[in-house]
């Protein structure tokens, strides 16, 4: 075997080991995998608070339009574990309806918080509290209001227009 041969079969043995530009390849795509199982974890946990703070705003959202249509008020009442809509009763109304027309369940370990157009501060309601009482007249009005769902991890916070009861949008 002459040595021109000898230096054609050095050259295209396989060699052991990788790259460097393999192993940068594996890496980016080991770090784009990771990085969204992160994002993932990250959305599912906050997903009961985006879920509560919707069903909030949907409810807020019917409660002014059945105050419209029905011509009386109703009310939006909230504690740290249950928020609940009932009619105001009237002293002319033979019915008594204390039963409420639809209610959503706080999930444990989250906090609620509001913040009127009264006040400057939040106020979180503690287990203890009467139930904050969100009115709604049947003229379509209601007072402004921000209300706070807050758990260990994320935070998720709806502001209520007067008028529409529907989210007032921040433009920063």
């Amino acid at each position: 075997m002459t040595s021109a041969h000898k230096t054609l079969n050095k050259r295209f043995q396989p060699r052991a080991g990788f790259t460097l530009l393999e192993i940068m390849v594996t890496l980016a795509i080991i770090s784009i995998i990771s990085g969204s199982a992160v994002l993932f974890v990250a959305n599912q946990s906050n997903g009961a608070l985006d879920k509560l703070a919707q069903q909030t705003q949907i409810m807020a959202k019917e409660t002014l339009r059945n105050a419209k249509l029905e011509e009386r008020p109703f009310s939006i009442y909230i504690t740290p574990r249950e928020i609940w809509v009932q009619p105001e009763s009237m002293q002319f109304e033979e019915e008594n309806t204390t039963s409420p027309q639809s209610s959503l369940i706080v999930p444990q370990g989250v906090r609620v918080s509001l913040l009127t157009n009264q006040g400057d501060d939040w106020f979180t309601l503690g287990k203890n509290d009467a139930p904050f009482i969100w009115t709604f007249t049947q003229s379509g009005l209601c007072d402004s209001l921000e209300i706070r769902f807050e758990d260990d991890d994320n935070i998720q916070t709806i502001a209520f227009h007067s008028l529409t009861a529907g989210e007032v949008i921040d433009e920063d």
